[in-house]
């Protein structure tokens, strides 16, 4: 399946995904005949068989649940969603495309975990020892599968194999052979609150502790029956992890918020922010609150979903718990429209059904410029009408158009810019009336509080005005001293005066204290760097000029 259409789209499901929600009559007229028990008489409290949904948007549709869902399956070929409550000991039967609520079948006990094979459902059962199998075409029950070594509270398929953990903290690892009707534990040592997931290709059950501070992930050959390689991080603690998913989705294995080389346990490939991956497909990995592109595991977006799901043709479906709610949302009905501000401030897209109107954003800005709206082409000639052009297409880019403002200078978002010839000054020097000299640096922007070269290799400082220094004394982060002259530019290898002393600069510019030798003679410079002079210093003596008499 090619998954370049869904990658473009990724960013929309992310965006789509974030919703004010706003609650909707959810009454049922419950359909007895679809209802379907293994259990005599009427559940407790009846279970709602039939539901519609509601077109919240052209490319979002929303079912409110009256029973909270724990774990769901998308079946492509019957196009159905297939959800269990633990709390309602029920299935559901969801249709993909209209999203309504078709039939439900409850239990005699909680399920605990759904997988789909070969055109039918397998269901555990907890406390009661059984894995119950649906016929996903007839939406019937068609088998029971009796476990006598433990309850199964997670469950994989690999053949003719079921696998299964208990729901105890140490927990074996059980397998059942559908042919011969036997099961048996498998040799894998006790494993701590662990989940499961298989790989049918390459035949191996991924098996990952939970809650504990040294819980690891083992790689079990189901064709070898052995162990053939265990997770070893953080020089063998393990991963501290609260959470209990593990999941393949054919080409990596996602356990405690990393993903792992399928066939090799010990090579980490990435990870996710800490967060556990709940749903990978189509390179794109979901948690609980964050959409990641699974090949860069970069954040794309936040989302906000309990259970995830997408469908070949890249509708997407989720579970929000705190709204007992699915929704579903379908990509190629939505429109990402961005706004290229062409030198302006930066400008969010935004996310729309198609053959709607927009809201224009907030106009951008841009120093010594005003803003002339949006336009269809970066040229700028036709202008977009907010008010009656729909987005038609799958992704539109916007440009803004700029008019130069008066020359002079221009004060945006707490800088300062000069313009010249309605072009704005960069990298280069410029004076106001009071013939003070300024530097505007690459972006424009008036430079302050640094030091500046030129094209000479001189260097002037910019004062916390942005004015050029001059005439003064300039400390730097080093504690060395350096003066900037008349024309502002630092001095260096040459003597000043000031205020009746002397200093030397060196080559560098800095201030030079201690003994000096200039122009054939020596000099000796105080702490403050000031040259001594008619003294003796180290049993040396000095003239009048400073100089040391030999």
């Amino acid at each position: 399946m090619d998954n370049m259409a869904f990658k473009e789209n990724k960013l929309n499901l992310a965006d789509r995904n974030n919703f004010t929600f706003q609650g909707c009559d959810t009454s049922n007229v419950i359909d007895k005949n679809n209802v379907i028990s293994l259990i005599s008489g009427n559940a407790v409290n009846p279970i709602q068989n039939t539901e519609q949904s509601t077109q919240t948007t052209p490319s979002m549709s929303k079912l409110e649940m009256k029973s909270k869902l724990i774990k769901w399956v998308l079946n492509e070929p019957t196009n159905t969603l297939c959800g269990i409550s633990k709390d309602d000991k029920a299935l559901f039967f969801i249709n993909a495309e209209t999203l309504n609520l078709e039939k439900s079948i409850t239990f005699p006990s909680s399920p605990t975990d759904i997988i789909q094979d070969g055109g039918n459902l397998y269901i555990a059962l907890d406390d009661i020892n059984e894995i119950v199998i649906v016929d996903l075409n007839k939406r019937t029950i068609t088998g029971i599968v009796y476990t006598s070594s433990a309850d199964p509270y997670r469950i994989e398929k690999d053949g003719d194999r079921i696998y299964y953990i208990q729901r105890r903290e140490q927990s074996n690892i059980y397998q059942y052979d559908l042919t011969t009707k036997t099961d048996e534990k498998i040799p894998v040592d006790l494993v701590f609150m662990p989940d499961i997931a298989i790989n049918t290709e390459d035949h191996i059950l991924y098996i990952g502790e939970s809650e504990l501070s040294d819980s690891n992930m083992i790689y079990y050959s189901t064709t070898e029956n052995k162990v053939t390689g265990k997770t070893n991080y953080n020089n063998g603690r393990g991963f501290p992890y609260l959470g209990r998913y593990t999941l393949f989705d054919g080409e990596k294995v996602y356990y405690a918020g990393f993903a792992f080389d399928k066939h090799i346990p010990t090579r980490i490939l990435g990870s996710f922010d800490n967060e556990e991956v709940i749903f990978a497909k189509y390179g794109s990995a979901f948690t609980k609150t964050g959409l990641y592109d699974s090949e860069t595991y970069s954040l794309l977006g936040d989302i906000s979903s309990d259970l995830t799901e997408i469908s070949n043709n890249f509708v997407s479906f989720y579970y929000k718990k705190d709204y007992n709610s699915i929704y579903r949302v379908d990509p190629t009905k939505m429109s990402q429209v961005l706004f290229d501000s062409q030198g302006g401030s930066d400008v969010d897209y935004i996310i729309a059904d198609k053959d709607t109107l927009i809201q224009a954003p907030d106009s951008p800005t841009r120093p010594g410029y005003t803003f002339e709206g949006w336009y269809k082409e970066a040229e700028c000639i036709n202008k977009w009408d907010f008010a009656a052009e729909k987005v038609t297409s799958n992704n539109i880019t916007l440009y803004a158009k700029w008019s130069a403002a008066a020359n002079g200078w221009c004060y945006s978002q707490g800088k300062w810019y000069f313009f010249k010839n309605s072009s704005m000054v960069t990298n280069g020097w410029t004076q106001d009336s009071a013939k003070h000299w300024y530097y505007m640096g690459a972006d424009g922007a008036m430079v302050t509080n640094t030091w500046v070269q030129d094209s000479l290799k001189r260097w002037y400082y910019m004062g916390v005005d942005g004015a050029m220094v001059t005439n003064t004394w300039k400390q730097d982060a080093s504690k060395s001293w350096y003066y900037l002259g008349s024309d502002g530019s630092m001095a260096a290898n040459k003597w000043i005066l000031d205020n009746g002393k002397w200093y030397y600069l060196k080559t560098n510019g800095a201030m030079a204290t201690g003994w000096i030798s200039y122009g054939g003679g020596w000099y000796y410079l105080y702490s403050s760097g000031e040259m001594a002079k008619s003294t003796t210093i180290d049993g040396y003596k000095l003239n009048a000029s400073g100089m040391w008499i030999r």
